[in-house]
């Protein structure tokens, strides 16, 4: 495969350098030969000069009318599945996630290259199941109606954090964003819900898989940072390494490629 057509896609509204910083120079110095896109509204000229600088591609958008209201965390699907949809024929691997609290180790394009197949979505647990954590459980009621009591019982998944091949990102952020369209209160959350919701439906779940945290793609580090639920955590504890100042599993010497929160 070649890895110069991977996308990352971060998306951005009303923001300046300082909290782009981490994840803008990580991503640079990682290695990762793709396409960096930011897509950007209402930025300032210091972080857009920056990103360009570090060789990002910047799209600019405005939010659909419908969106006005929503929370950030669910409009900002619609300027991905646009640039995803228009440039599908020419990739093969597509991470999307947050920016203020992400950084790259690594190039996560050797992982995906190397642990992918056969699957073709990847949902990237938090290392709890939903049941056990109240505020994740509560976004999942709201949006999985007579399949809560089952769907709860699954690992938690973070919409921070996600990657597959192109043509099944696609399907699976216009799934998020078109159910979206759907809810009376599309407040903060309800994309998480939806991911931990339709990842587990058809067609998605025939082609995705879960990683978990004693796998080297991504961390979702917030439980596992703060000790919380720690007697119902689904892996071990991963390894800090305060000398080289990277995140490991707990018993591998392959960093993470990205850490998340």
């Amino acid at each position: 495969m070649d890895s110069t057509n991977d996308l990352i896609i971060g998306v951005l509204k009303n923001f300046s350098w300082e909290p782009v910083k981490a994840y803008a120079l990580s991503l640079s110095r990682s290695g990762f030969k793709g396409t960096k896109l930011m897509c950007v509204n209402g930025i300032n000229d210091e972080l857009r000069h920056n990103l360009v600088v570090l060789g990002f591609t910047l799209v600019d958008f405005t939010e659909p009318e419908a969106s006005f209201g929503w929370s950030f965390a669910v409009s900002r699907y619609a300027p991905a599945i646009d640039y995803v949809k228009k440039h599908l024929t020419e990739l093969i691997y597509v991470i999307c996630g947050d920016v203020r609290d992400l950084v790259f180790q690594t190039d996560p394009s050797v992982w995906l290259e190397k642990n992918m197949a056969p699957h073709r979505l990847l949902g990237c647990s938090e290392g709890v199941k939903i049941c056990d954590e109240v505020t994740n459980d509560s976004w999942l009621q709201q949006v999985s109606g007579d399949d809560y009591l089952w769907v709860r019982k699954e690992e938690q998944l973070c919409s921070g954090t996600i990657a597959g091949d192109a043509e099944a990102m696609l399907a699976l952020m216009s799934d998020i964003y078109d159910r979206s369209k759907k809810l009376t209160d599309n407040g903060f959350g309800r994309d998480q819900g939806l991911l931990n919701y339709i990842l587990r439906l058809s067609p998605h779940k025939e082609i995705s898989r879960v990683v978990k945290a004693d796998e080297s793609f991504a961390l979702q580090g917030n439980w596992f940072v703060l000790n919380h639920y720690k007697d119902k955590w689904t892996t071990p504890q991963p390894r800090f390494d305060m000398s080289t100042g990277l995140a490991y599993p707990h018993d591998s010497d392959e960093p993470y490629a990205i850490m998340h929160q």
